[in-house]
């Protein structure tokens, strides 16, 4: 199936914005994408975790396979791996100074989880937030 087939029959299915995506996406591995159409791209744009490991990473398949063997979708709770994860991590951060880190995927996420942090900081009294537009 070409791109402009794909395309076509996607539209039945999902907004026109996005059955127009300027790229179909077929397979990745590493740093790069191949289309449907057999062209391969340089990924700039895939989001963060694409961006910091690249696709196809056999180590992170195998621990996301293992992982989904277990759990599959925990969204709002922790998972027991967590722990080993962020044991992990801690040692590879170069400053001492972290007490945190947030996992999310976007800013909205970033925001929210900002927010939520605030509430439990402060409590339930009332507090000023400053927000910038442009």
């Amino acid at each position: 199936m070409n791109t402009d087939d794909f395309r076509k029959e996607l539209a039945r299915y999902v907004p026109l914005s996005e059955a127009a995506a300027s790229h179909i996406v077929l397979s990745g591995s590493g740093s790069y994408y191949t289309t449907i159409d057999g062209k391969t791209f340089l990924d700039f744009s895939s989001g963060i975790f694409t961006n910091s490991f690249g696709m196809g990473d056999k180590e992170i398949m195998g621990v996301a396979a293992r992982t989904l063997g277990t759990v599959s979708n925990i969204h709002g709770r922790q998972w027991v791996g967590i722990l080993e994860f962020c044991r992990r991590l801690f040692r590879m951060i170069p400053y001492g100074d972290y007490r945190a880190v947030f996992f999310g995927d976007g800013g909205a996420y970033a925001v929210d989880r900002a927010l939520t942090e605030l509430y439990y900081f402060f409590g339930k009294r009332k507090y000023s937030l400053a927000t910038f537009d442009g």
